[in-house]
């Protein structure tokens, strides 16, 4: 699946970074779920940009 409006990853990354700074201040379930939730919207951001690149590249190839 391809996002059809891409997030900001500038802005996805800015918010896993504020979200270890406040995991690090007041270590918690709440802050690590916070942590790992923005960790998963990158991850999967980056792997439909990847498989979308794939497609791309197999697509110039032929």
């Amino acid at each position: 699946m391809i996002f059809t409006e891409a997030p900001d990853l500038e802005l996805l990354a800015e918010k896993l970074i504020s979200d270890a700074f406040y995991f690090r201040d007041e270590p918690s379930f709440k802050t690590l779920t916070a942590v790992l939730e923005t960790t998963s919207e990158v991850a999967k951001y980056l792997k439909e940009r990847e498989e979308a690149l794939q497609w791309s590249s197999r697509q110039l190839c032929r």
